[in-house]
């Protein structure tokens, strides 16, 4: 019998962005990139520390846009790039 092991991620109680349920409000922990990736987060006000919360997912329909709010801004997230995002979940409504 083989057990999974958990990345250090998971022990820490971070999950993708892409993964994180609606209704869910996050923080942001990490990235897993660099360069034009990050500049384009936080040019959209997405750095670590910063609290989101997900209007919706539709992991379910094929890997579908992550839609979230920061402050008065709404916006969506693509698949490939929320899920370089580690995040730790707040609450949930």
């Amino acid at each position: 019998m083989h057990h999974k092991e958990n990345t250090q991620e998971e022990e820490q109680g971070l999950v993708p962005l892409s993964e994180a349920p609606e209704g869910a409000r996050v923080v942001i922990v990490n990235f897993h990139g660099r360069g034009h990736f990050k500049h384009r987060l936080t040019s959209m006000g997405l750095k670590a520390g910063a609290e989101l919360k997900v209007l919706s997912n539709s992991k379910q329909f094929f890997g579908g846009p992550i839609m979230v709010s920061t402050g008065d801004s709404r916006f969506g997230i693509g698949k490939g790039m929320s899920s370089k995002v580690l995040v730790r979940l707040i609450d949930i409504e």
